[in-house]
């Protein structure tokens, strides 16, 4: 939960917890996936002035700030390593 829904700093707080949940769910043996095609739908509501369908159902399941959502298991299958871009691409020194 975050105070408010469009608070930059709020959002990528939410974004670097997700990262080392994330990071710490699979090194635990675990699988994980973000849910947040409501998220999404509930953010282009407001940007749209649409009727806050998703939104408001969204808010009474978890909550009226919630940013993101997501699943935790057992996978099924091992998943394959992800691709990277080499450091130098992403690093200026």
């Amino acid at each position: 939960m975050t105070p408010a829904l469009q608070d930059p700093a709020a959002l990528l707080a939410t974004g670097r917890a997700w990262q080392r949940i994330h990071l710490w769910i699979v090194a635990n043996g675990l699988a994980a996936h973000p849910l947040n095609q409501m998220f999404e739908r509930r953010d282009r509501e407001l940007q749209r002035s649409l009727p806050t369908v998703f939104g408001d159902r969204l808010a009474a399941l978890v909550g009226e700030h919630a940013q993101l959502g997501f699943r935790v298991g057992y996978a099924w299958d091992a998943a394959g390593p992800s691709p990277r871009r080499p450091v130098d691409w992403v690093v200026d020194t």
